[in-house]
């Protein structure tokens, strides 16, 4: 994949076929929509460390058992998310004009706060149908206990766009309803204490992306 150097990518060569790629993504960076200055605080502990932390959470997970994919599996922290995906379209464009073979790419963007029914949500604009197929077969099958819903962010909300305005496969499972996400979302209020000091909700997203890439890594 590019090394760019604002941004975080570990890889895990893959063993049969390792130019196939498969990519889970998070992105480092927050915001305030309003006074936001050199000083301002912008913690972002939902938006998105918390998909960061999935996204870790997922990995480490992956090394402590040693998994040996067969396909490459890159897990990307994105730069410039929030001032119009700019990190993960260098990324994805990269890759494009590289001829690259990416199987597929999840999006982890906020995922520690349940404001609605549903435990995951998987966004069906600007992602790709036969995946998010795939990815609710994944929750029946690892995590049947969950409630799986629909929604549409209505733009290119994150960085899975960026992929899959290159053609590449790309989901996004979400905390809730796009209607009923976190209300602390860009602002100062926007920590981990405000989260109840817990990250239970953000579990069931790396268990998520850990399934995702351990099935498409396998095969």
């Amino acid at each position: 994949m590019p090394a760019i150097r604002k941004h975080r990518i570990l890889s895990i060569a893959g063993s049969d076929r390792p130019d196939e790629h498969i990519v889970l993504g998070a992105h480092l960076d927050s915001i305030l929509m309003s006074r936001m200055s050199d000083t301002a605080l912008a913690p972002g502990a939902d938006d998105d460390a918390s998909g960061a932390a999935s996204l870790t959470e997922a990995l480490r997970a992956m090394l402590a058992q040693d998994y040996r994919p067969k396909h490459s599996i890159h897990f990307i922290a994105y730069a410039a998310e929030e001032v119009g995906l700019r990190g993960s379209q260098d990324i994805a464009r990269a890759s494009k004009q590289d001829k690259k073979t990416v199987v597929g790419a999840l999006q982890l963007d906020m995922t520690n706060y349940k404001g609605s029914a549903n435990d995951i949500v998987l966004f069906t604009d600007y992602t790709d149908s036969k995946q998010n197929d795939f990815l609710a077969q994944l929750v029946s099958a690892y995590l049947p206990d969950l409630k799986l819903g629909y929604d549409r962010c209505g733009y290119a909300c994150s960085d899975h766009a960026s992929w899959q305005a290159q053609g590449f496969p790309a989901s996004m499972p979400f905390e809730s309803s796009f209607a009923r996400d976190n209300p602390a979302t860009h602002t100062a209020k926007d920590t981990y204490a405000n989260s109840g000091g817990q990250a239970l909700h953000a579990l069931k997203f790396a268990r998520l992306a850990a399934a995702f890439a351990l099935e498409l890594g396998s095969d």
